[in-house]
């Protein structure tokens, strides 16, 4: 069940709302003017060495955390997630793609016992894709190499859509990209136990300032 989960939650065709985002590209590449494949690795390179990795500590430490039947305190959680965004566009974002997990995850198991995230608000996708893959039964490891080609698989087909790159040639640089994630998978489940306050809180400034220009477009084909 649990392999079949997970290339349930793989496919580009579930409904978790990432289609409409680009992970910043759009704005990097018209703004920076990245027109070629080694841009493209170099950005993706950052943004796994970033964003990527905090977030990978966050998704094993509430696997772990939720197959230990420990509790925990979502609102911190929240808290410290919220903290290490520091575009307020970027957060929203965040958010929304949470919302439309929670909404996906309620639509296909939907009589089961399934446990999300607590609190008023939408909660950040990383939460939400935690708890989903922790219910499904796939590891800490699983779930966060998972994540990472989620972050990956937005970059280069809003690449493809953007600037008509061969579509073959992104899949050998996604290939060529399991090393580096490798390690990002071996680092994120290194922070598993450790307290919310001092997992890794890596950021992109660049990046996040690109998000906010880009919010501010009046034509635009991704939503972030």
């Amino acid at each position: 069940m649990a392999t079949g989960a997970l290339a349930l939650l793989a496919d580009g065709r579930f409904p978790s709302g990432g289609h409409a985002h680009s992970a910043g590209w759009e704005a990097a590449q018209k703004l920076l003017q990245l027109d070629d494949t080694a841009a493209l690795r170099s950005f993706i390179d950052g943004r796994l060495a970033t964003v990527g990795l905090t977030e990978a500590a966050f998704v094993a430490a509430i696997i772990h955390r939720l197959d230990a039947s420990v509790s925990i305190a979502w609102g911190e959680v929240d808290a410290e997630v919220d903290a290490r965004i520091a575009s307020p566009i970027a957060r929203r974002t965040s958010r929304s793609l949470g919302r439309q997990w929670v909404r996906a995850a309620r639509s296909i198991w939907r009589g089961e016992s399934l446990a999300l995230p607590a609190g008023d608000g939408d909660p950040h996708q990383i939460a939400a894709f935690a708890c989903v893959a922790a219910h499904v039964g796939i590891t800490p490891e699983d779930a966060v190499r998972l994540h990472l080609h989620h972050l990956v698989a937005t970059i280069t087909t809003a690449a493809v859509r953007l600037q008509g790159f061969d579509p073959f040639a992104i899949q050998r640089l996604q290939f060529d990209l399991l090393e580096s994630t490798d390690r990002i998978v071996d680092d994120a489940l290194s922070w598993q136990r450790v307290p919310w306050s001092e997992l890794p809180a890596s950021s992109g400034p660049l990046a996040d300032q690109l998000i906010e220009h880009h919010a501010t477009w009046d034509l635009r084909l991704f939503q972030s």
